[in-house]
């Protein structure tokens, strides 16, 4: 997972960046159905590919910093997308 990093030692704060992208195979359940006697059985098999990409940023960042007493504040944003691009 590639990522990016950024800190300002000044103000106390950090920021992140990442990224995945994954294409796996054989992850999407289906249910084929096998003819019996008296009801319908079904055998599970996976076909397919499917696509997982997820980005994220963040944000850290110390606010307030005393002998006894610190305030902190974290912000993240994440967008996760999955595909399916062959079935």
């Amino acid at each position: 997972m590639p990522a990016w990093t950024c800190r300002s030692w000044a103000t106390a704060s950090a920021c992140q960046l990442d990224y995945y992208n994954k294409t796996a195979k054989g992850t999407i359940p289906v249910g084929k159905p096998i003819p019996g006697r008296q009801r319908v059985h079904y055998r599970r098999y996976q076909p397919g590919f499917d696509q997982e990409s997820r980005r994220r940023v963040g944000l850290n960042t110390v606010n307030v910093r005393t002998g006894k007493f610190s305030w902190t504040s974290n912000i993240n944003f994440s967008i996760i997308e999955n595909r399916i691009i062959d079935l």
